[in-house]
């Protein structure tokens, strides 16, 4: 039997025993279970307080994203610990913390927030398209504002995508005969990315930039004002930022006078999950999107998430852009988390979203989906306002 001094103690609001590996002075643990808070609380704020062998000790946290270190160590694991219980409590979806002792630490000026948010995409990269293609509205949602894109990017232009992600859209502008480049915080999304448009013989027409968004000023030296026929973000990068006031003057800086600027945004006002849980008596879950932000483990994505309306986003870019059109999507079919209430209308999905996207571009729906799609021009007054 394992002794107690074989677990440490993690000091949070209360103390957890974990199981855990050394390697040197480095600390390894796995997250048990799916709804387990702990492992984004210490990645979130970067750093931990921990009792090992019964000494206290500060450590930075940094999230594993290799799957073969990750084999290497659940190995350890089931040396220290015997595999029948390792194989109960972990699985191949457990995410690997790596604590590093603050007094033994060389990297100075963390920014834990983006450097968590750039560990969990890279550690999902290769499973992305998977979450995609593997749920019929993830599917929808991409269908639905590659249908948009198509329309108002109807000429060949040079594209700027925020968040690109695995690239769905990424590769369906290139074979349109867009030039696209590409930024993602994510190295393992962007070399994805790149591996397909190789892949297509379109690599000639993207390129790729690790960068986070609210980093995006860096842009206008490297390209120049006024660079992009169009620009456009989709479901996430826009997102999981806490601060947009610099970002729109940004991009109407990076925007032709004559360009368009595409957003697909998550929305605080959902109206299919708002009535769903409270038909089904859970208000908490009712109104988990109307707070400024929506933590990771109270909804669907591996991240922390901040939910904007329709109204917010008018205002925020109102005055470098004007608002052509909003569109939500899905309104009457689920969000992508509760797809498994549409699995018995399987046969009728097709009429389902064609009914959705009219609806969705009609008053006051498209106010109310689990996104909201807007398209935006530039106004002419960003030369006084820089």
């Amino acid at each position: 039997m394992v002794g107690e001094e074989q677990y440490l103690k993690l000091e949070l609001d209360k103390e957890i025993p974990l199981a855990f590996v050394a390697s040197g002075d480095h600390i390894f643990l796995f997250s048990t279970s799916p709804d387990a808070r702990w492992p984004s609380s210490i990645l979130r704020s970067g750093k931990c307080f921990a009792q090992v062998n019964g000494n206290y000790s500060e450590f930075r946290t940094s999230l594993v994203t290799s799957k073969t270190r990750k084999t290497e160590l659940l190995a350890e694991f089931s040396k220290k610990y015997g595999a029948d219980r390792v194989e109960r409590w972990f699985d191949t979806a457990s995410r690997c913390i790596e604590l590093i002792p603050i007094a033994n630490d060389t990297v100075e000026n963390h920014d834990n927030y983006h450097a968590w948010l750039e560990a969990e995409f890279d550690s999902i990269a290769e499973d992305y398209d998977r979450h995609i293609f593997g749920n019929l509205i993830n599917s929808y949602l991409r269908e639905r504002s590659v249908n948009v894109m198509s329309k108002i990017f109807s000429k060949s232009h040079r594209l700027l995508e925020l968040g690109c992600g695995s690239g769905t859209e990424t590769i369906e502008m290139l074979k349109q005969g867009h030039e696209v480049v590409a930024l993602d915080i994510s190295q393992k999304m962007l070399d994805i990315v790149k591996a397909k448009a190789a892949k297509e013989g379109m690599a000639e027409r993207i390129e790729t930039v690790k960068l986070r968004v609210k980093d995006i000023g860096v842009l206008v030296s490297r390209y120049g004002e006024e660079s992009f026929d169009g620009i456009y973000s989709t479901y996430g990068a826009l997102n999981c930022e806490p601060d947009l006031s610099g970002i729109p003057l940004v991009l109407r800086r990076l925007l032709k006078n004559d360009g368009d600027l595409f957003l697909g945004v998550f929305n605080k006002i959902c109206a299919f999950e708002t009535i769903g849980y409270l038909l089904r008596i859970k208000p908490k879950l009712a109104i988990a999107r109307f707070g400024k932000v929506l933590r990771e483990g109270d909804s669907r994505f591996c991240v922390d998430s901040f939910p904007y309306t329709p109204w917010y986003y008018r205002g925020l870019f109102e005055p470098y852009f004007r608002v052509e059109k909003i569109m939500g999507v899905p309104v009457i079919l689920p969000p992508s988390n509760l797809v498994r209430y549409i699995q018995p209308f399987s046969r009728g999905v097709e009429r389902l979203k064609r009914i959705d996207n009219a609806l969705g571009e009609l008053w006051p729906f498209n106010l109310v989906g689990d996104h909201f799609l807007m398209i935006l021009k530039p106004a002419n007054n960003h030369r006084s306002l820089k």
